[in-house]
């Protein structure tokens, strides 16, 4: 059962201070979105497809008519797509009231772990008149805080840590010590 967390990354969004966030994947390109749309390791997709999460509101997703059933799992309207030019009718009409949204972008490519979509895609949101932004803080709420089992799970590792520190220590001023007598 997928446990998409639709509330908790539009509120995400909204500390960011953003419009929404944008994801999009074409052939596994960005395992970012996989991850965080939780896509199934074997749901092969041959097509672009792009996920808009607003900060408010349903999400909407935009599908290629022939994968037209893939993200069918998520919460969300859905725009179907059979050429480019009905995709950039889709992208205009989607993000319209948008100004500044976020994507697996790096500016200067800072942190290449965050940078999955392509130039061309970047391009092709910002000649929309949305300003593209990373999603580098919103995905690190996903990637990088642990649950709180897993912060129990680490507990024991910690104290085996620090006590490894302080033996080497008592053993490091005790050997000193006996140097000197």
């Amino acid at each position: 059962m997928v446990t998409f967390e639709l509330e908790k990354i539009q509120s995400l969004i909204q500390k960011t201070g953003l419009d929404g966030w944008l994801l999009y994947d074409f052939r596994g390109s960005n395992n970012i979105a996989l991850k965080i749309l939780q896509i199934p390791n074997d749901k092969i997709s041959s097509r672009r497809y792009f996920y808009y999460i607003p900060s408010n509101g349903n999400p909407i997703k935009i599908d290629n008519a022939i994968e037209a059933g893939n993200l069918d799992y998520l919460p969300s309207d859905k725009i179907i797509y059979v050429s480019y030019n009905s995709l950039l009718e889709c992208l205009n009409k989607v993000l319209k009231n948008s100004k500044n949204i976020a994507m697996e972008y790096s500016p200067d490519n800072a942190i290449p772990y965050v940078s999955k979509v392509d130039a061309g895609t970047v391009e092709l949101i910002r000649s929309i008149g949305v300003e593209v932004k990373s999603s580098a803080d919103i995905i690190s709420y996903f990637t990088s805080v642990w649950s709180d089992n897993q912060f129990e799970e680490n507990k024991p590792v910690a104290k085996a840590l620090t006590d490894m520190v302080h033996n080497s220590f008592q053993y490091i001023h005790k050997k000193y010590q006996m140097d000197l007598h």
